[in-house]
C-alpha cells in the first residue's frame, strides 16, 4: 500500500505527538506517584521510629523472650498460612499465657491509642528468629483479626537483609496482595541494653485509597494530553505542509520526469525547478540539481566503462584458469590442489570429511628423456594423464610434479577406490605388453592411495603422506618384480 507524502506526515505528526504525550504522561504520573509513595513511606518511617520510642524496651524484652522460649521449644511449628485450621489453634494456644503478663498488656495499651487516632491499619511488635528465618508477632494492636503472640510469617525477600543486619529494620515497602490489596509496611527497631535489638515497632498502611486517588488523576491527565495532543497534530501538519510537503512534491515530479525522460543526459527537470525558502529544503534542491549536472556526466561515460569491465572479466577469468592449469596436460595444477586442500581442512574441522588421496608417479621418466629425447618424454607424460583421466572420472586430477599426480577422491570413486586401483594397474600391464604401442607409450606408474580417517589423521597432510608412501612401496615393489621377470 502506497501512502503520498501529507498521509506520511499525518501519520508521522500524530506519531510523534501521541509518543511525546505518552512520554509526558507517563513520566509526570510516574513522579507524582513515586512522590506520594515516598511521602508516605517517610511518614511510616517517622511514625514506626516514634513507637519504638514509645514502647519499653524492659517490657518489650520480657514478652520476647516469653514467646522465644516457647517458640524454641515447640517441635512442631504452625505458621500464619493455615490461620484458623485445628492445627494453628493448638499451636496458638501454647502462647496464651503471654497475653496475661503484664508486660503484654502495658506494651499493647501503648500501642491501641496511638493506633486509634491514625489511620494506620495496625500496628505490631516482631522478633526476627534467625535460625528459622521467621518473623514472629508479640503484640499486635490491630483491631479486626490481629495476629496473636506466637504467630509468625518467614521472612521475605525484601527484608532478608534483617537476619544479618538487624539495625536495618524494615525499610518502608509497598505490596499489592489478593487479601490487603496495597499496603505499606515499616518497622523500626526497639533497642535495650548496650544498642540491643530486641524487636521491630512496625506498622501497615492501606494505600487503597491512595491507588484510588492517583487512577483518577491518570485519567484527568490522560485526558488533557489526549486534548494537546490533537492541538499540536494540527499545528504540525499546517506547518510540515506548507514548509515540506510541497516543495518536496514539486521535487517529486521533477524527478518522476528525469526518470521518463529518454535521453537523460540531456536532462534539465531539476534546474527547471524554484524553491524560494531558505532552509534544507533548497539545500536539497540545489543538491539534486547539482546531482543532475554530474549524472548527465556519468550517464555520457557510463556505456564506455561497462564495455571496459566486461572486456576486464573476460580477461581476469581466462587468467585465473591459466593460473589453476597445467598448460602441458590440460590437468589442474599444484596451485589448483592446495587451494582445494583448503576446502577439505574445513570440512574435516567441521566433521564432515569424506575424501581420499591418490598419488600416481610416472616409472623411468628420466630415461626415456635420455633415451629418447625429452619431446618423447613430454608424449609419456600425456599419455600416463590420460590414462589417470580416464580410469578416475568422478574426480579432479592434478599434476603436483614433473611426473607426479595426485587425485582427490570424491563421489563414487571415492567408493570404488579398490576396484579403480586394480583396473589401473591391469590397463598398464596391458600397455606394457601391447605391441602395438612405442617405447614411449608403454608407460608404467606406480599407485598409492589413502582415505581419510579421522582417528588417524589430524590434517589433509596427513592423508598425502600416507598415500605418498603407499605409493613408494608399490614402486620399489614394481621395480623388484621387473628385476626378477628380467633375470637380474
Amino acid at each position: 500500500m502506497r501512502f503520498s507524502l501529507r498521509t506520511k506526515a499525518i501519520i508521522m505528526i500524530v506519531v510523534f505527538a501521541l509518543l511525546m504525550s505518552s512520554m509526558g504522561l507517563f513520566v509526570s504520573s510516574r513522579i507524582i506517584n513515586d512522590t506520594i509513595d515516598n511521602n508516605y513511606k517517610d511518614n511510616a518511617r517517622q511514625l514506626a521510629t516514634a513507637i519504638s520510642h514509645m514502647v519499653d524496651p524492659v517490657a518489650a524484652k520480657a514478652v520476647r523472650d516469653k514467646i522465644k522460649l516457647i517458640y524454641s521449644t515447640t517441635d512442631e511449628k504452625v505458621g500464619s498460612e493455615e490461620w484458623g485450621s485445628p492445627e494453628f489453634d493448638e499451636y496458638i494456644e501454647r502462647f496464651d499465657e503471654v497475653k496475661k503478663m503484664p508486660e503484654f498488656t502495658q506494651i499493647l495499651d501503648t500501642l491501641t491509642p496511638v493506633q486509634n487516632e491514625t489511620d494506620v491499619d495496625c500496628m505490631y511488635l516482631v522478633y526476627i528468629d534467625v535460625p528459622t528465618k521467621n518473623a514472629i508477632y508479640l503484640v499486635d494492636a490491630a483491631v479486626e483479626d490481629a495476629c496473636p503472640p506466637g504467630c509468625f510469617d518467614p521472612v521475605y525477600d525484601v527484608n532478608k537483609e534483617s537476619l544479618t543486619n538487624p539495625a536495618r529494620g524494615y525499610p518502608p515497602y509497598i505490596t499489592d496482595t489478593e487479601e490487603y490489596g496495597w499496603l505499606l509496611t515499616a518497622g523500626v527497631p526497639v533497642y535495650g541494653e548496650n544498642d540491643e535489638v530486641i524487636c521491630y515497632a512496625c506498622l501497615d498502611i492501606s494505600m487503597n485509597d491512595v491507588r484510588g486517588e492517583q487512577k483518577s488523576y491518570f485519567y484527568l491527565t490522560l485526558i488533557s494530553f489526549l486534548a494537546l495532543t490533537v492541538v499540536i497534530c494540527i499545528i504540525g501538519f499546517l506547518l510540515v505542509n506548507r514548509f515540506i510537503v510541497k516543495p518536496i512534491k514539486r521535487l517529486s515530479s521533477a524527478a518522476e520526469e528525469y526518470c521518463n525522460a529518454e535521453n537523460k543526459a540531456e536532462n534539465t527537470r531539476f534546474s527547471d525547478v524554484v524553491v524560494s525558502s531558505r532552509d534544507e529544503i533548497r539545500e536539497l534542491s540545489d543538491s539534486m540539481k547539482q546531482m543532475e549536472k554530474d549524472l548527465n556526466r556519468y550517464i555520457t561515460n557510463l556505456v564506455k566503462t561497462r564495455e571496459q569491465l566486461m572486456q576486464s572479466r573476460e580477461e581476469a577469468q581466462e587468467m585465473t584458469q591459466m593460473a589453476t592449469k597445467d598448460p602441458q596436460t590440460g590437468l589442474r595444477n599444484k596451485r589448483a590442489y592446495e587451494r582445494d586442500t583448503i576446502r577439505l581442512s574445513d570440512s574435516i574441522t567441521k566433521n564432515l570429511a569424506q575424501f581420499g588421496i591418490v598419488i600416481i608417479d610416472l616409472n623411468d621418466l628420466k630415461r626415456i628423456n635420455d633415451t629418447y629425447g625429452h619431446d618423447k618424454g613430454d608424449v609419456s607424460i600425456n599419455t600416463i594423464a590420460s590414462i589417470i583421466c580416464n580410469h578416475f572420472k568422478h574426480s579432479p586430477v592434478y599434476r603436483v610434479g614433473g611426473d607426479e599426480f595426485a587425485v582427490i577422491l570424491e563421489n563414487t570413486d571415492y567408493r570404488n577406490i579398490n576396484l579403480i586401483s586394480r583396473k589401473f594397474a591391469e590397463s598398464i600391464e596391458h600397455r606394457q605388453e601391447s605391441q602395438v604401442y612405442e617405447p614411449w607409450e608403454k608407460v608404467s606408474a606406480a599407485l598409492g592411495f589413502a582415505l581419510y580417517d579421522k582417528n588417524n589423521d589430524a590434517t589433509v597432510e596427513d592423508v598425502f603422506k600416507r598415500a605418498d608412501a603407499k605409493m613408494y612401496e608399490n614402486k620399489k615393489k614394481m621395480k623388484e618384480e621387473f628385476r626378477q621377470k628380467n633375470g637380474q
